[in-house]
């Protein structure tokens, strides 16, 4: 994993804390952890972390839809706005 790398560096390393901030900051604004306090809750995410956030799978928590299948279609076809805009990927 990226993190164990990164976690090898210097603490004050430049390139460390540069790279530690904006991979914090990217997977804070993707919703992924929590807070922005270190990369030790990086190395809790999992693969299905990100699969939770896909927009199909928040559809069918959500009822909007009864199912992944039905939710997918839903998407693909260009049926489901975010904000103002159509999504269709």
């Amino acid at each position: 994993k990226m993190v164990h790398e990164i976690m090898k560096l210097e603490q004050n390393d430049e390139y460390r804390v540069k790279t530690t901030q904006e991979l914090l900051e990217k997977l804070y604004n993707m919703g992924l952890i929590q807070e922005k306090k270190n990369l030790k809750s990086v190395n809790r995410l999992t693969v299905s972390s990100f699969c939770r956030r896909r927009l199909p799978v928040i559809m069918v928590r959500l009822n909007m839809a009864d199912n992944l299948k039905e939710a997918i279609s839903l998407v693909q076809a260009g049926h489901v706005r975010v904000g103002t805009q159509p999504v269709s990927d």
